[in-house]
C-alpha cells in the first residue's frame, strides 16, 4: 500500500516497527524513508498516526524515526507520574542508542516540550529543531483549556481507538495514562529562561493563530532564543499539522533544508 495519510488511519494495519531497549523501556519506533535523520515526536495522549501528514512527506526527503513515548502507542507505560525531564532523557537515551548525532527533530505539543531541555542539555544530538504547539511553561496556555482539565471527569472518558488496539498495558489503562497527562500538563512544563538561554541551535517556533498556548507566550518564547525563526499559522487551531499541513510542512520543510 502506498504510504499516504490515509495508510496510517488504518489501525489495523501491519505494523513496520522495531524495539529499542532503553534501560527497563521497550520503546517502539518505525521509520521511513532515506537521508539524513529527521525525528519526529508525537504529542500527548497520542502516537504516531498524530503525525500521519507529515510522515509521508518528509519520508521523500529524509530518513523518518518516530518512536512512541511510554503510555503512549505500542509502548508500555512507566511506573509513576510524567515529567518532561525524563520525558527528554528518554528521548536523548533513544537516540543515543540508534547512535543518531546531531539530527534534526520535530516535536509537537508534548513532543515540543521535551525538545527545549534536550536542546540545552544535550546540543551533540540536536542540529537543529522545530517546536509546533509548544511551551515552556504551564501557564503559557489559555486560562479555558485549565479549567476544562480541571473539570474532566474520568467516568466521561471515551478510550481512543488506537490506545485499545495498540497498548500493551490493555484499553483499561488508558484511564490512568490519561490522568498523568493531565497532571503534567496542570502542573508542567517549568523551564527557567536560563535554560532557553543555553540553547544555541536554530529552531523554528510554530503555532496556530487559535492555539490554546497564548499568542503572548509563543512570542516569548521565541524571543528567548539565541537563533529562532517564527511562524504564526493563520486560521489553525491547535490541531495544526493536520487542519494546515500543506503550509506548515511547506514551511518546516523549507527551515530544514537551510545550511546551519
Amino acid at each position: 500500500m502506498k504510504l499516504t495519510p490515509k495508510y496510517f488511519e488504518n489501525v489495523h494495519r501491519k505494523r513496520q516497527g522495531r524495539y529499542a531497549q532503553i534501560g527497563k523501556i521497550r520503546m517502539y519506533y518505525e521509520t521511513y524513508g532515506t537521508g539524513k535523520p529527521l525525528l519526529l515526536l508525537h504529542g500527548g495522549l497520542s502516537c504516531i498516526e498524530g503525525l500521519r501528514y507529515q510522515i509521508p512527506f518528509f519520508a521523500q526527503r529524509f530518513k523518518v524515526i518516530l518512536p512512541e513515548r511510554p503510555g503512549h502507542g505500542h509502548t508500555a507505560d512507566t511506573p509513576g507520574q510524567y515529567d518532561y525531564e525524563t520525558l527528554a532523557r528518554q528521548t536523548a537515551n533513544f537516540m543515543d542508542k540508534l547512535g543518531l548525532k546531531k539530527a534534526r527533530l520535530m516535536g509537537y505539543s508534548d513532543g515540543a516540550n521535551l525538545l527545549y531541555w534536550l536542546a540545552a542539555k544535550r546540543p551533540d544530538l540536536v542540529g537543529c529543531f522545530i517546536s509546533v504547539g509548544g511551551n515552556f511553561h504551564h501557564q503559557g496556555c489559555e486560562p479555558g483549556f485549565q479549567r476544562n482539565l480541571k473539570k474532566q471527569k474520568i467516568q466521561t472518558l471515551e478510550i481512543d481507538p488506537r490506545y485499545a488496539a495498540y497498548s500493551p498495558d490493555g484499553a483499561e489503562h488508558y484511564s490512568s495514562v490519561y490522568e498523568k497527562c493531565r497532571r503534567l500538563w496542570l502542573t508542567e512544563p517549568k523551564w527557567k529562561p536560563g535554560l532557553l538561554r543555553k540553547i544555541k541551535v536554530p529552531a523554528l517556533i510554530v503555532a496556530g493563530d487559535g492555539d490554546m498556548i497564548r499568542h503572548e507566550h509563543t512570542l516569548k518564547l521565541y524571543r528567548s532564543l539565541r537563533e529562532s525563526q517564527l511562524a504564526i499559522i493563520p486560521g489553525a487551531s491547535h490541531s495544526l499539522l493536520k487542519e494546515k499541513h500543506r503550509m506548515v510542512n511547506a514551511m518546516m520543510l523549507d527551515f530544514l533544508k537551510q545550511k546551519f
